[in-house]
């Protein structure tokens, strides 16, 4: 922990500038991605129709129980 503290006392305001300046882009590039569905005028894919192929019972490791599905997709 003192590690920490000894690093932060020998921060310059040059470098905290920068660091500051990188936590901000990073905090709106993520707001900006979670909200930018009014940028898109039309769906990029739709999916019409599916057939169901397969239906197989599978368990993980942790003894978890679950289906995995295989469906044929049509157009």
């Amino acid at each position: 922990m003192n590690f920490i503290v000894e690093k932060y006392k020998t921060i310059t305001r040059k470098q905290f500038f920068l660091y500051l300046i990188l936590v901000i882009s990073f905090i709106v590039s993520v707001i900006f991605v979670h909200h930018n569905y009014s940028f898109y005028d039309r769906p990029i894919a739709e999916v019409i129709k599916t057939e169901l192929k397969d239906t197989t019972d599978v368990m993980d490791i942790y003894d978890n129980k679950d289906q995995l599905f295989s469906r044929l997709s049509l157009k």
